[in-house]
């Protein structure tokens, strides 16, 4: 039940590409895997990378692929963060699942209010913006079911934060 990917890549390949250290590089994770910020030496840039093992509970698979088959139909939306490509490798331990996205620097919406006292407006602009990605996934039939601080990921630029819906490992398919 995987999806075929863009580019075929052997783990070698993977883990010469993509440079991480699993003790150090740590960003966040919870009960569907683990983030890691890494180095991409061929696009040279940060990227982040998702790993969670393949589970297969009764006749249900649990993966990065599912997630990412979820929302990779839909048109592109500036407040919602799609990954680029997911990879699974086999390991003795099972099938592990590594889904590709852009590194957020600002973390996620949970993290950055922690830091950042943020004005009324500035919440305003945030709300609606979710708001905003909500209604693009609900009429392209995309219900998310897990919407929480910590699944919405920030981009700062300049004065804006721009927020972006993560996570769709929850979500389902509706009819359009």
């Amino acid at each position: 039940n995987i999806i075929e990917t863009k580019f075929k890549m052997t783990q070698q390949q993977f883990t010469e590409r993509y440079q991480f250290n699993i003790k150090t590089s740590k960003i966040g994770g919870g009960s569907f895997g683990t983030v890691y910020k890494a180095y991409d030496t061929v696009r040279d840039r940060e990227v982040a990378i998702k790993i969670s093992e393949v589970k297969q509970v009764g006749d249900k698979e649990f993966s990065l692929q599912e997630e990412f088959a979820a929302i990779k139909d839909i048109p592109e939306h500036k407040n919602i963060a799609f990954y680029e490509d997911v990879f699974t490798f086999e390991t003795f331990q099972g099938f592990y699942d590594y889904a590709i996205m852009q590194y957020y620097q600002a973390g996620n919406l949970s993290e950055y209010l922690k830091k950042q006292k943020l004005s009324n407006k500035e919440k305003e602009t945030i709300i609606f913006q979710i708001l905003d990605g909500i209604a693009h996934l609900h009429n392209n039939g995309v219900v998310h079911r897990d919407l929480k601080p910590s699944n919405i990921l920030i981009v700062k630029r300049g004065n804006q934060i721009i927020p972006k819906i993560t996570d769709f490992g929850l979500s389902k398919k509706t009819e359009t």
